[in-house]
């Protein structure tokens, strides 16, 4: 699988995604990822979204999640549309039992996924399978990390983690173990309370005859 990133808007700083396709043969993924800017509120202009997108943006109560969200439904639909070649305007988004949003009622072989981490924003496409991707920031603070562990990760997961020493070593696995179960988990369109717990990412290694998950960790820059 050929990965293409694109990196936009981006100071350095550590991210951590994966990608996941449950197919052997592709061509390509695209993979765009932005640092989202500071807006004022003053300067939404609704009339860029969806009737359904503005009312989502107009109940937001807190300014600096609603410039947030603004800018991601505004990357989403612009983003989209230049990849499907239509107008912003005719972009028709719907979506699946789980929340997943969707392009399939109207271009059936066209599939993407979207994740965000704070200001970070970012899209997968492809053109022939269905995609699941997940970034996270490796500034992220975790209140109760073991808690998280033993709700989410399945016992080799679980096995994996704990014999882990290093408290910096053990944050860092984390984050690849949930970003791999974000990305393979949203490939098959389900949620996290779906299957996270009976989901072992060590079933998708190359060693088990399955496709594993594209994963890496990079500093961004603006070069």
């Amino acid at each position: 699988m050929l990965l293409q990133r694109t990196n936009q808007l981006i100071p350095n700083e550590l991210i951590t995604a994966s990608a996941f396709a449950n197919v052997f043969k592709a061509d390509a993924v695209q993979f765009k990822i932005y640092k989202l800017p500071l807006v004022d509120n003053k300067c939404l202009n609704l009339n860029h979204l969806s009737d359904g997108e503005s009312d989502q943006i107009s109940r937001i109560k807190d300014r600096s999640y609603r410039s947030l969200r603004y800018l991601q439904l505004l990357f989403r639909r612009y983003l989209l549309s230049e990849w499907l070649a239509i107008d912003p305007k005719d972009l028709l988004i719907s979506y699946t039992e789980f929340r997943k949003p969707t392009v399939q009622d109207v271009f059936k072989n066209k599939f993407f996924s979207i994740s965000h981490s704070g200001r970070y924003w970012a899209i997968a496409f492809s053109d022939f399978f269905p995609i699941g991707l997940d970034i996270e920031r490796h500034d992220r603070v975790f209140s109760d990390l073991d808690s998280l562990i033993y709700r989410f990760f399945h016992p080799q997961e679980i096995q994996f983690i704990e014999s882990i020493q290093n408290s910096d070593s053990k944050s860092a696995q984390f984050l690849n173990i949930w970003t791999q179960k974000e990305a393979i988990s949203k490939s098959f369109g389900k949620g996290i309370q779906s299957s996270f717990k009976t989901l072992n990412t060590f079933d998708y290694q190359v060693s088990t005859g399955r496709l594993a998950p594209l994963l890496w960790s990079f500093f961004i820059d603006n070069k």
